[in-house]
């Protein structure tokens, strides 16, 4: 069985790297999110791109015009499938 001071020095450990990662996680968050905007940005652009591409009869088609492409460019990427 473990003495006291073992289990001190162990607890001591845990607490060091929860504090860690506590701090580790709150310097990435920015991060992770700027990425995550970034993406969103470059998604919204390559998408503009292809409808932009597309004729006009293929826009009526799916129910859009050339000046709906930025708002439903924009709706497609923050679009969350939720299934079925």
């Amino acid at each position: 069985m473990a003495d006291q001071g073992t289990i001190d020095r162990q607890s001591g450990i845990q607490d060091h790297f929860a504090g860690l990662w506590a701090t580790t996680a709150n310097v990435f968050r920015p991060v992770g999110r700027m990425m995550g905007h970034a993406v969103k940005a470059m998604q919204y652009s390559r998408m503009v791109a292809v409808l932009m591409d597309r004729s006009d009869a293929q826009l009526a088609a799916i129910g859009i015009t050339r000046e709906d492409i930025p708002r439903h460019a924009a709706f497609l990427v923050d679009y969350e499938y939720d299934g079925l």
